[in-house]
């Protein structure tokens, strides 16, 4: 199965790479952003205005990669921890934390399938459907927008992912795999 080398798209996954190892070195100075980052972010704000207003009609894959660009290095560390909040909470009992924790990370990246999964499962567990109806449909266009990228069989057919837990999510629930273990850089 191919993630993240889809032909044509190099260029827009080198600039989400390159941004993504950029937080990995020693904390610096923050540096002016690039061409690119001050378009990521005008067409993730776009965007998210549209999402929120219920447009449906959005770009999802443009979407999913200009927040994964906008949250930075630190989305899948905090999907990460925000996934284990979620967990715990819901083992003791605590819908309405688990939500918050699933917000904290929507506030970060709207576009992130992992969040929007936690708190479709946190706004069931509070007896609020019509709130978990809204996660699960833009969880669902979200992880459409990766299925309509290819089938995943060759690079050239391959999904793209913009986080690892997006990856993660999109293998369990359209392709019904459950990865083992854990992806590191």
């Amino acid at each position: 199965m191919h993630f993240l080398s889809r032909r044509g798209r190099h260029s827009c996954v080198a600039a989400l790479c390159g941004f993504l190892l950029a937080g990995c070195a020693l904390p610096q100075p923050a540096p002016a952003l690039s061409a690119a980052q001050l378009k990521a972010r005008a067409g993730y704000a776009e965007l998210l205005q549209r999402v929120q207003q219920g447009d449906m009609s959005v770009d999802f894959s443009a979407f999913r990669i200009a927040g994964a660009i906008v949250a930075g290095s630190r989305i899948s560390a905090v999907e990460v921890a925000d996934r284990a909040a979620l967990k715990k909470f819901m083992a003791e009992s605590n819908p309405q934390a688990a939500l918050d924790s699933s917000n904290r990370t929507l506030g970060l990246d709207y576009a992130s399938t992992i969040a929007h999964f936690d708190a479709m499962m946190a706004c069931r567990a509070l007896n609020q459907p019509n709130e978990a109806a809204k996660h699960e449909k833009l969880l669902n266009a979200l992880l459409d927008s990766i299925a309509k990228a290819g089938d995943g069989k060759t690079p050239e057919t391959s999904y793209l992912a913009a986080t690892t837990q997006e990856e993660y999510i999109f293998m369990a629930l359209r392709l019904n795999l459950n990865p083992k273990g854990q992806q590191s850089l």
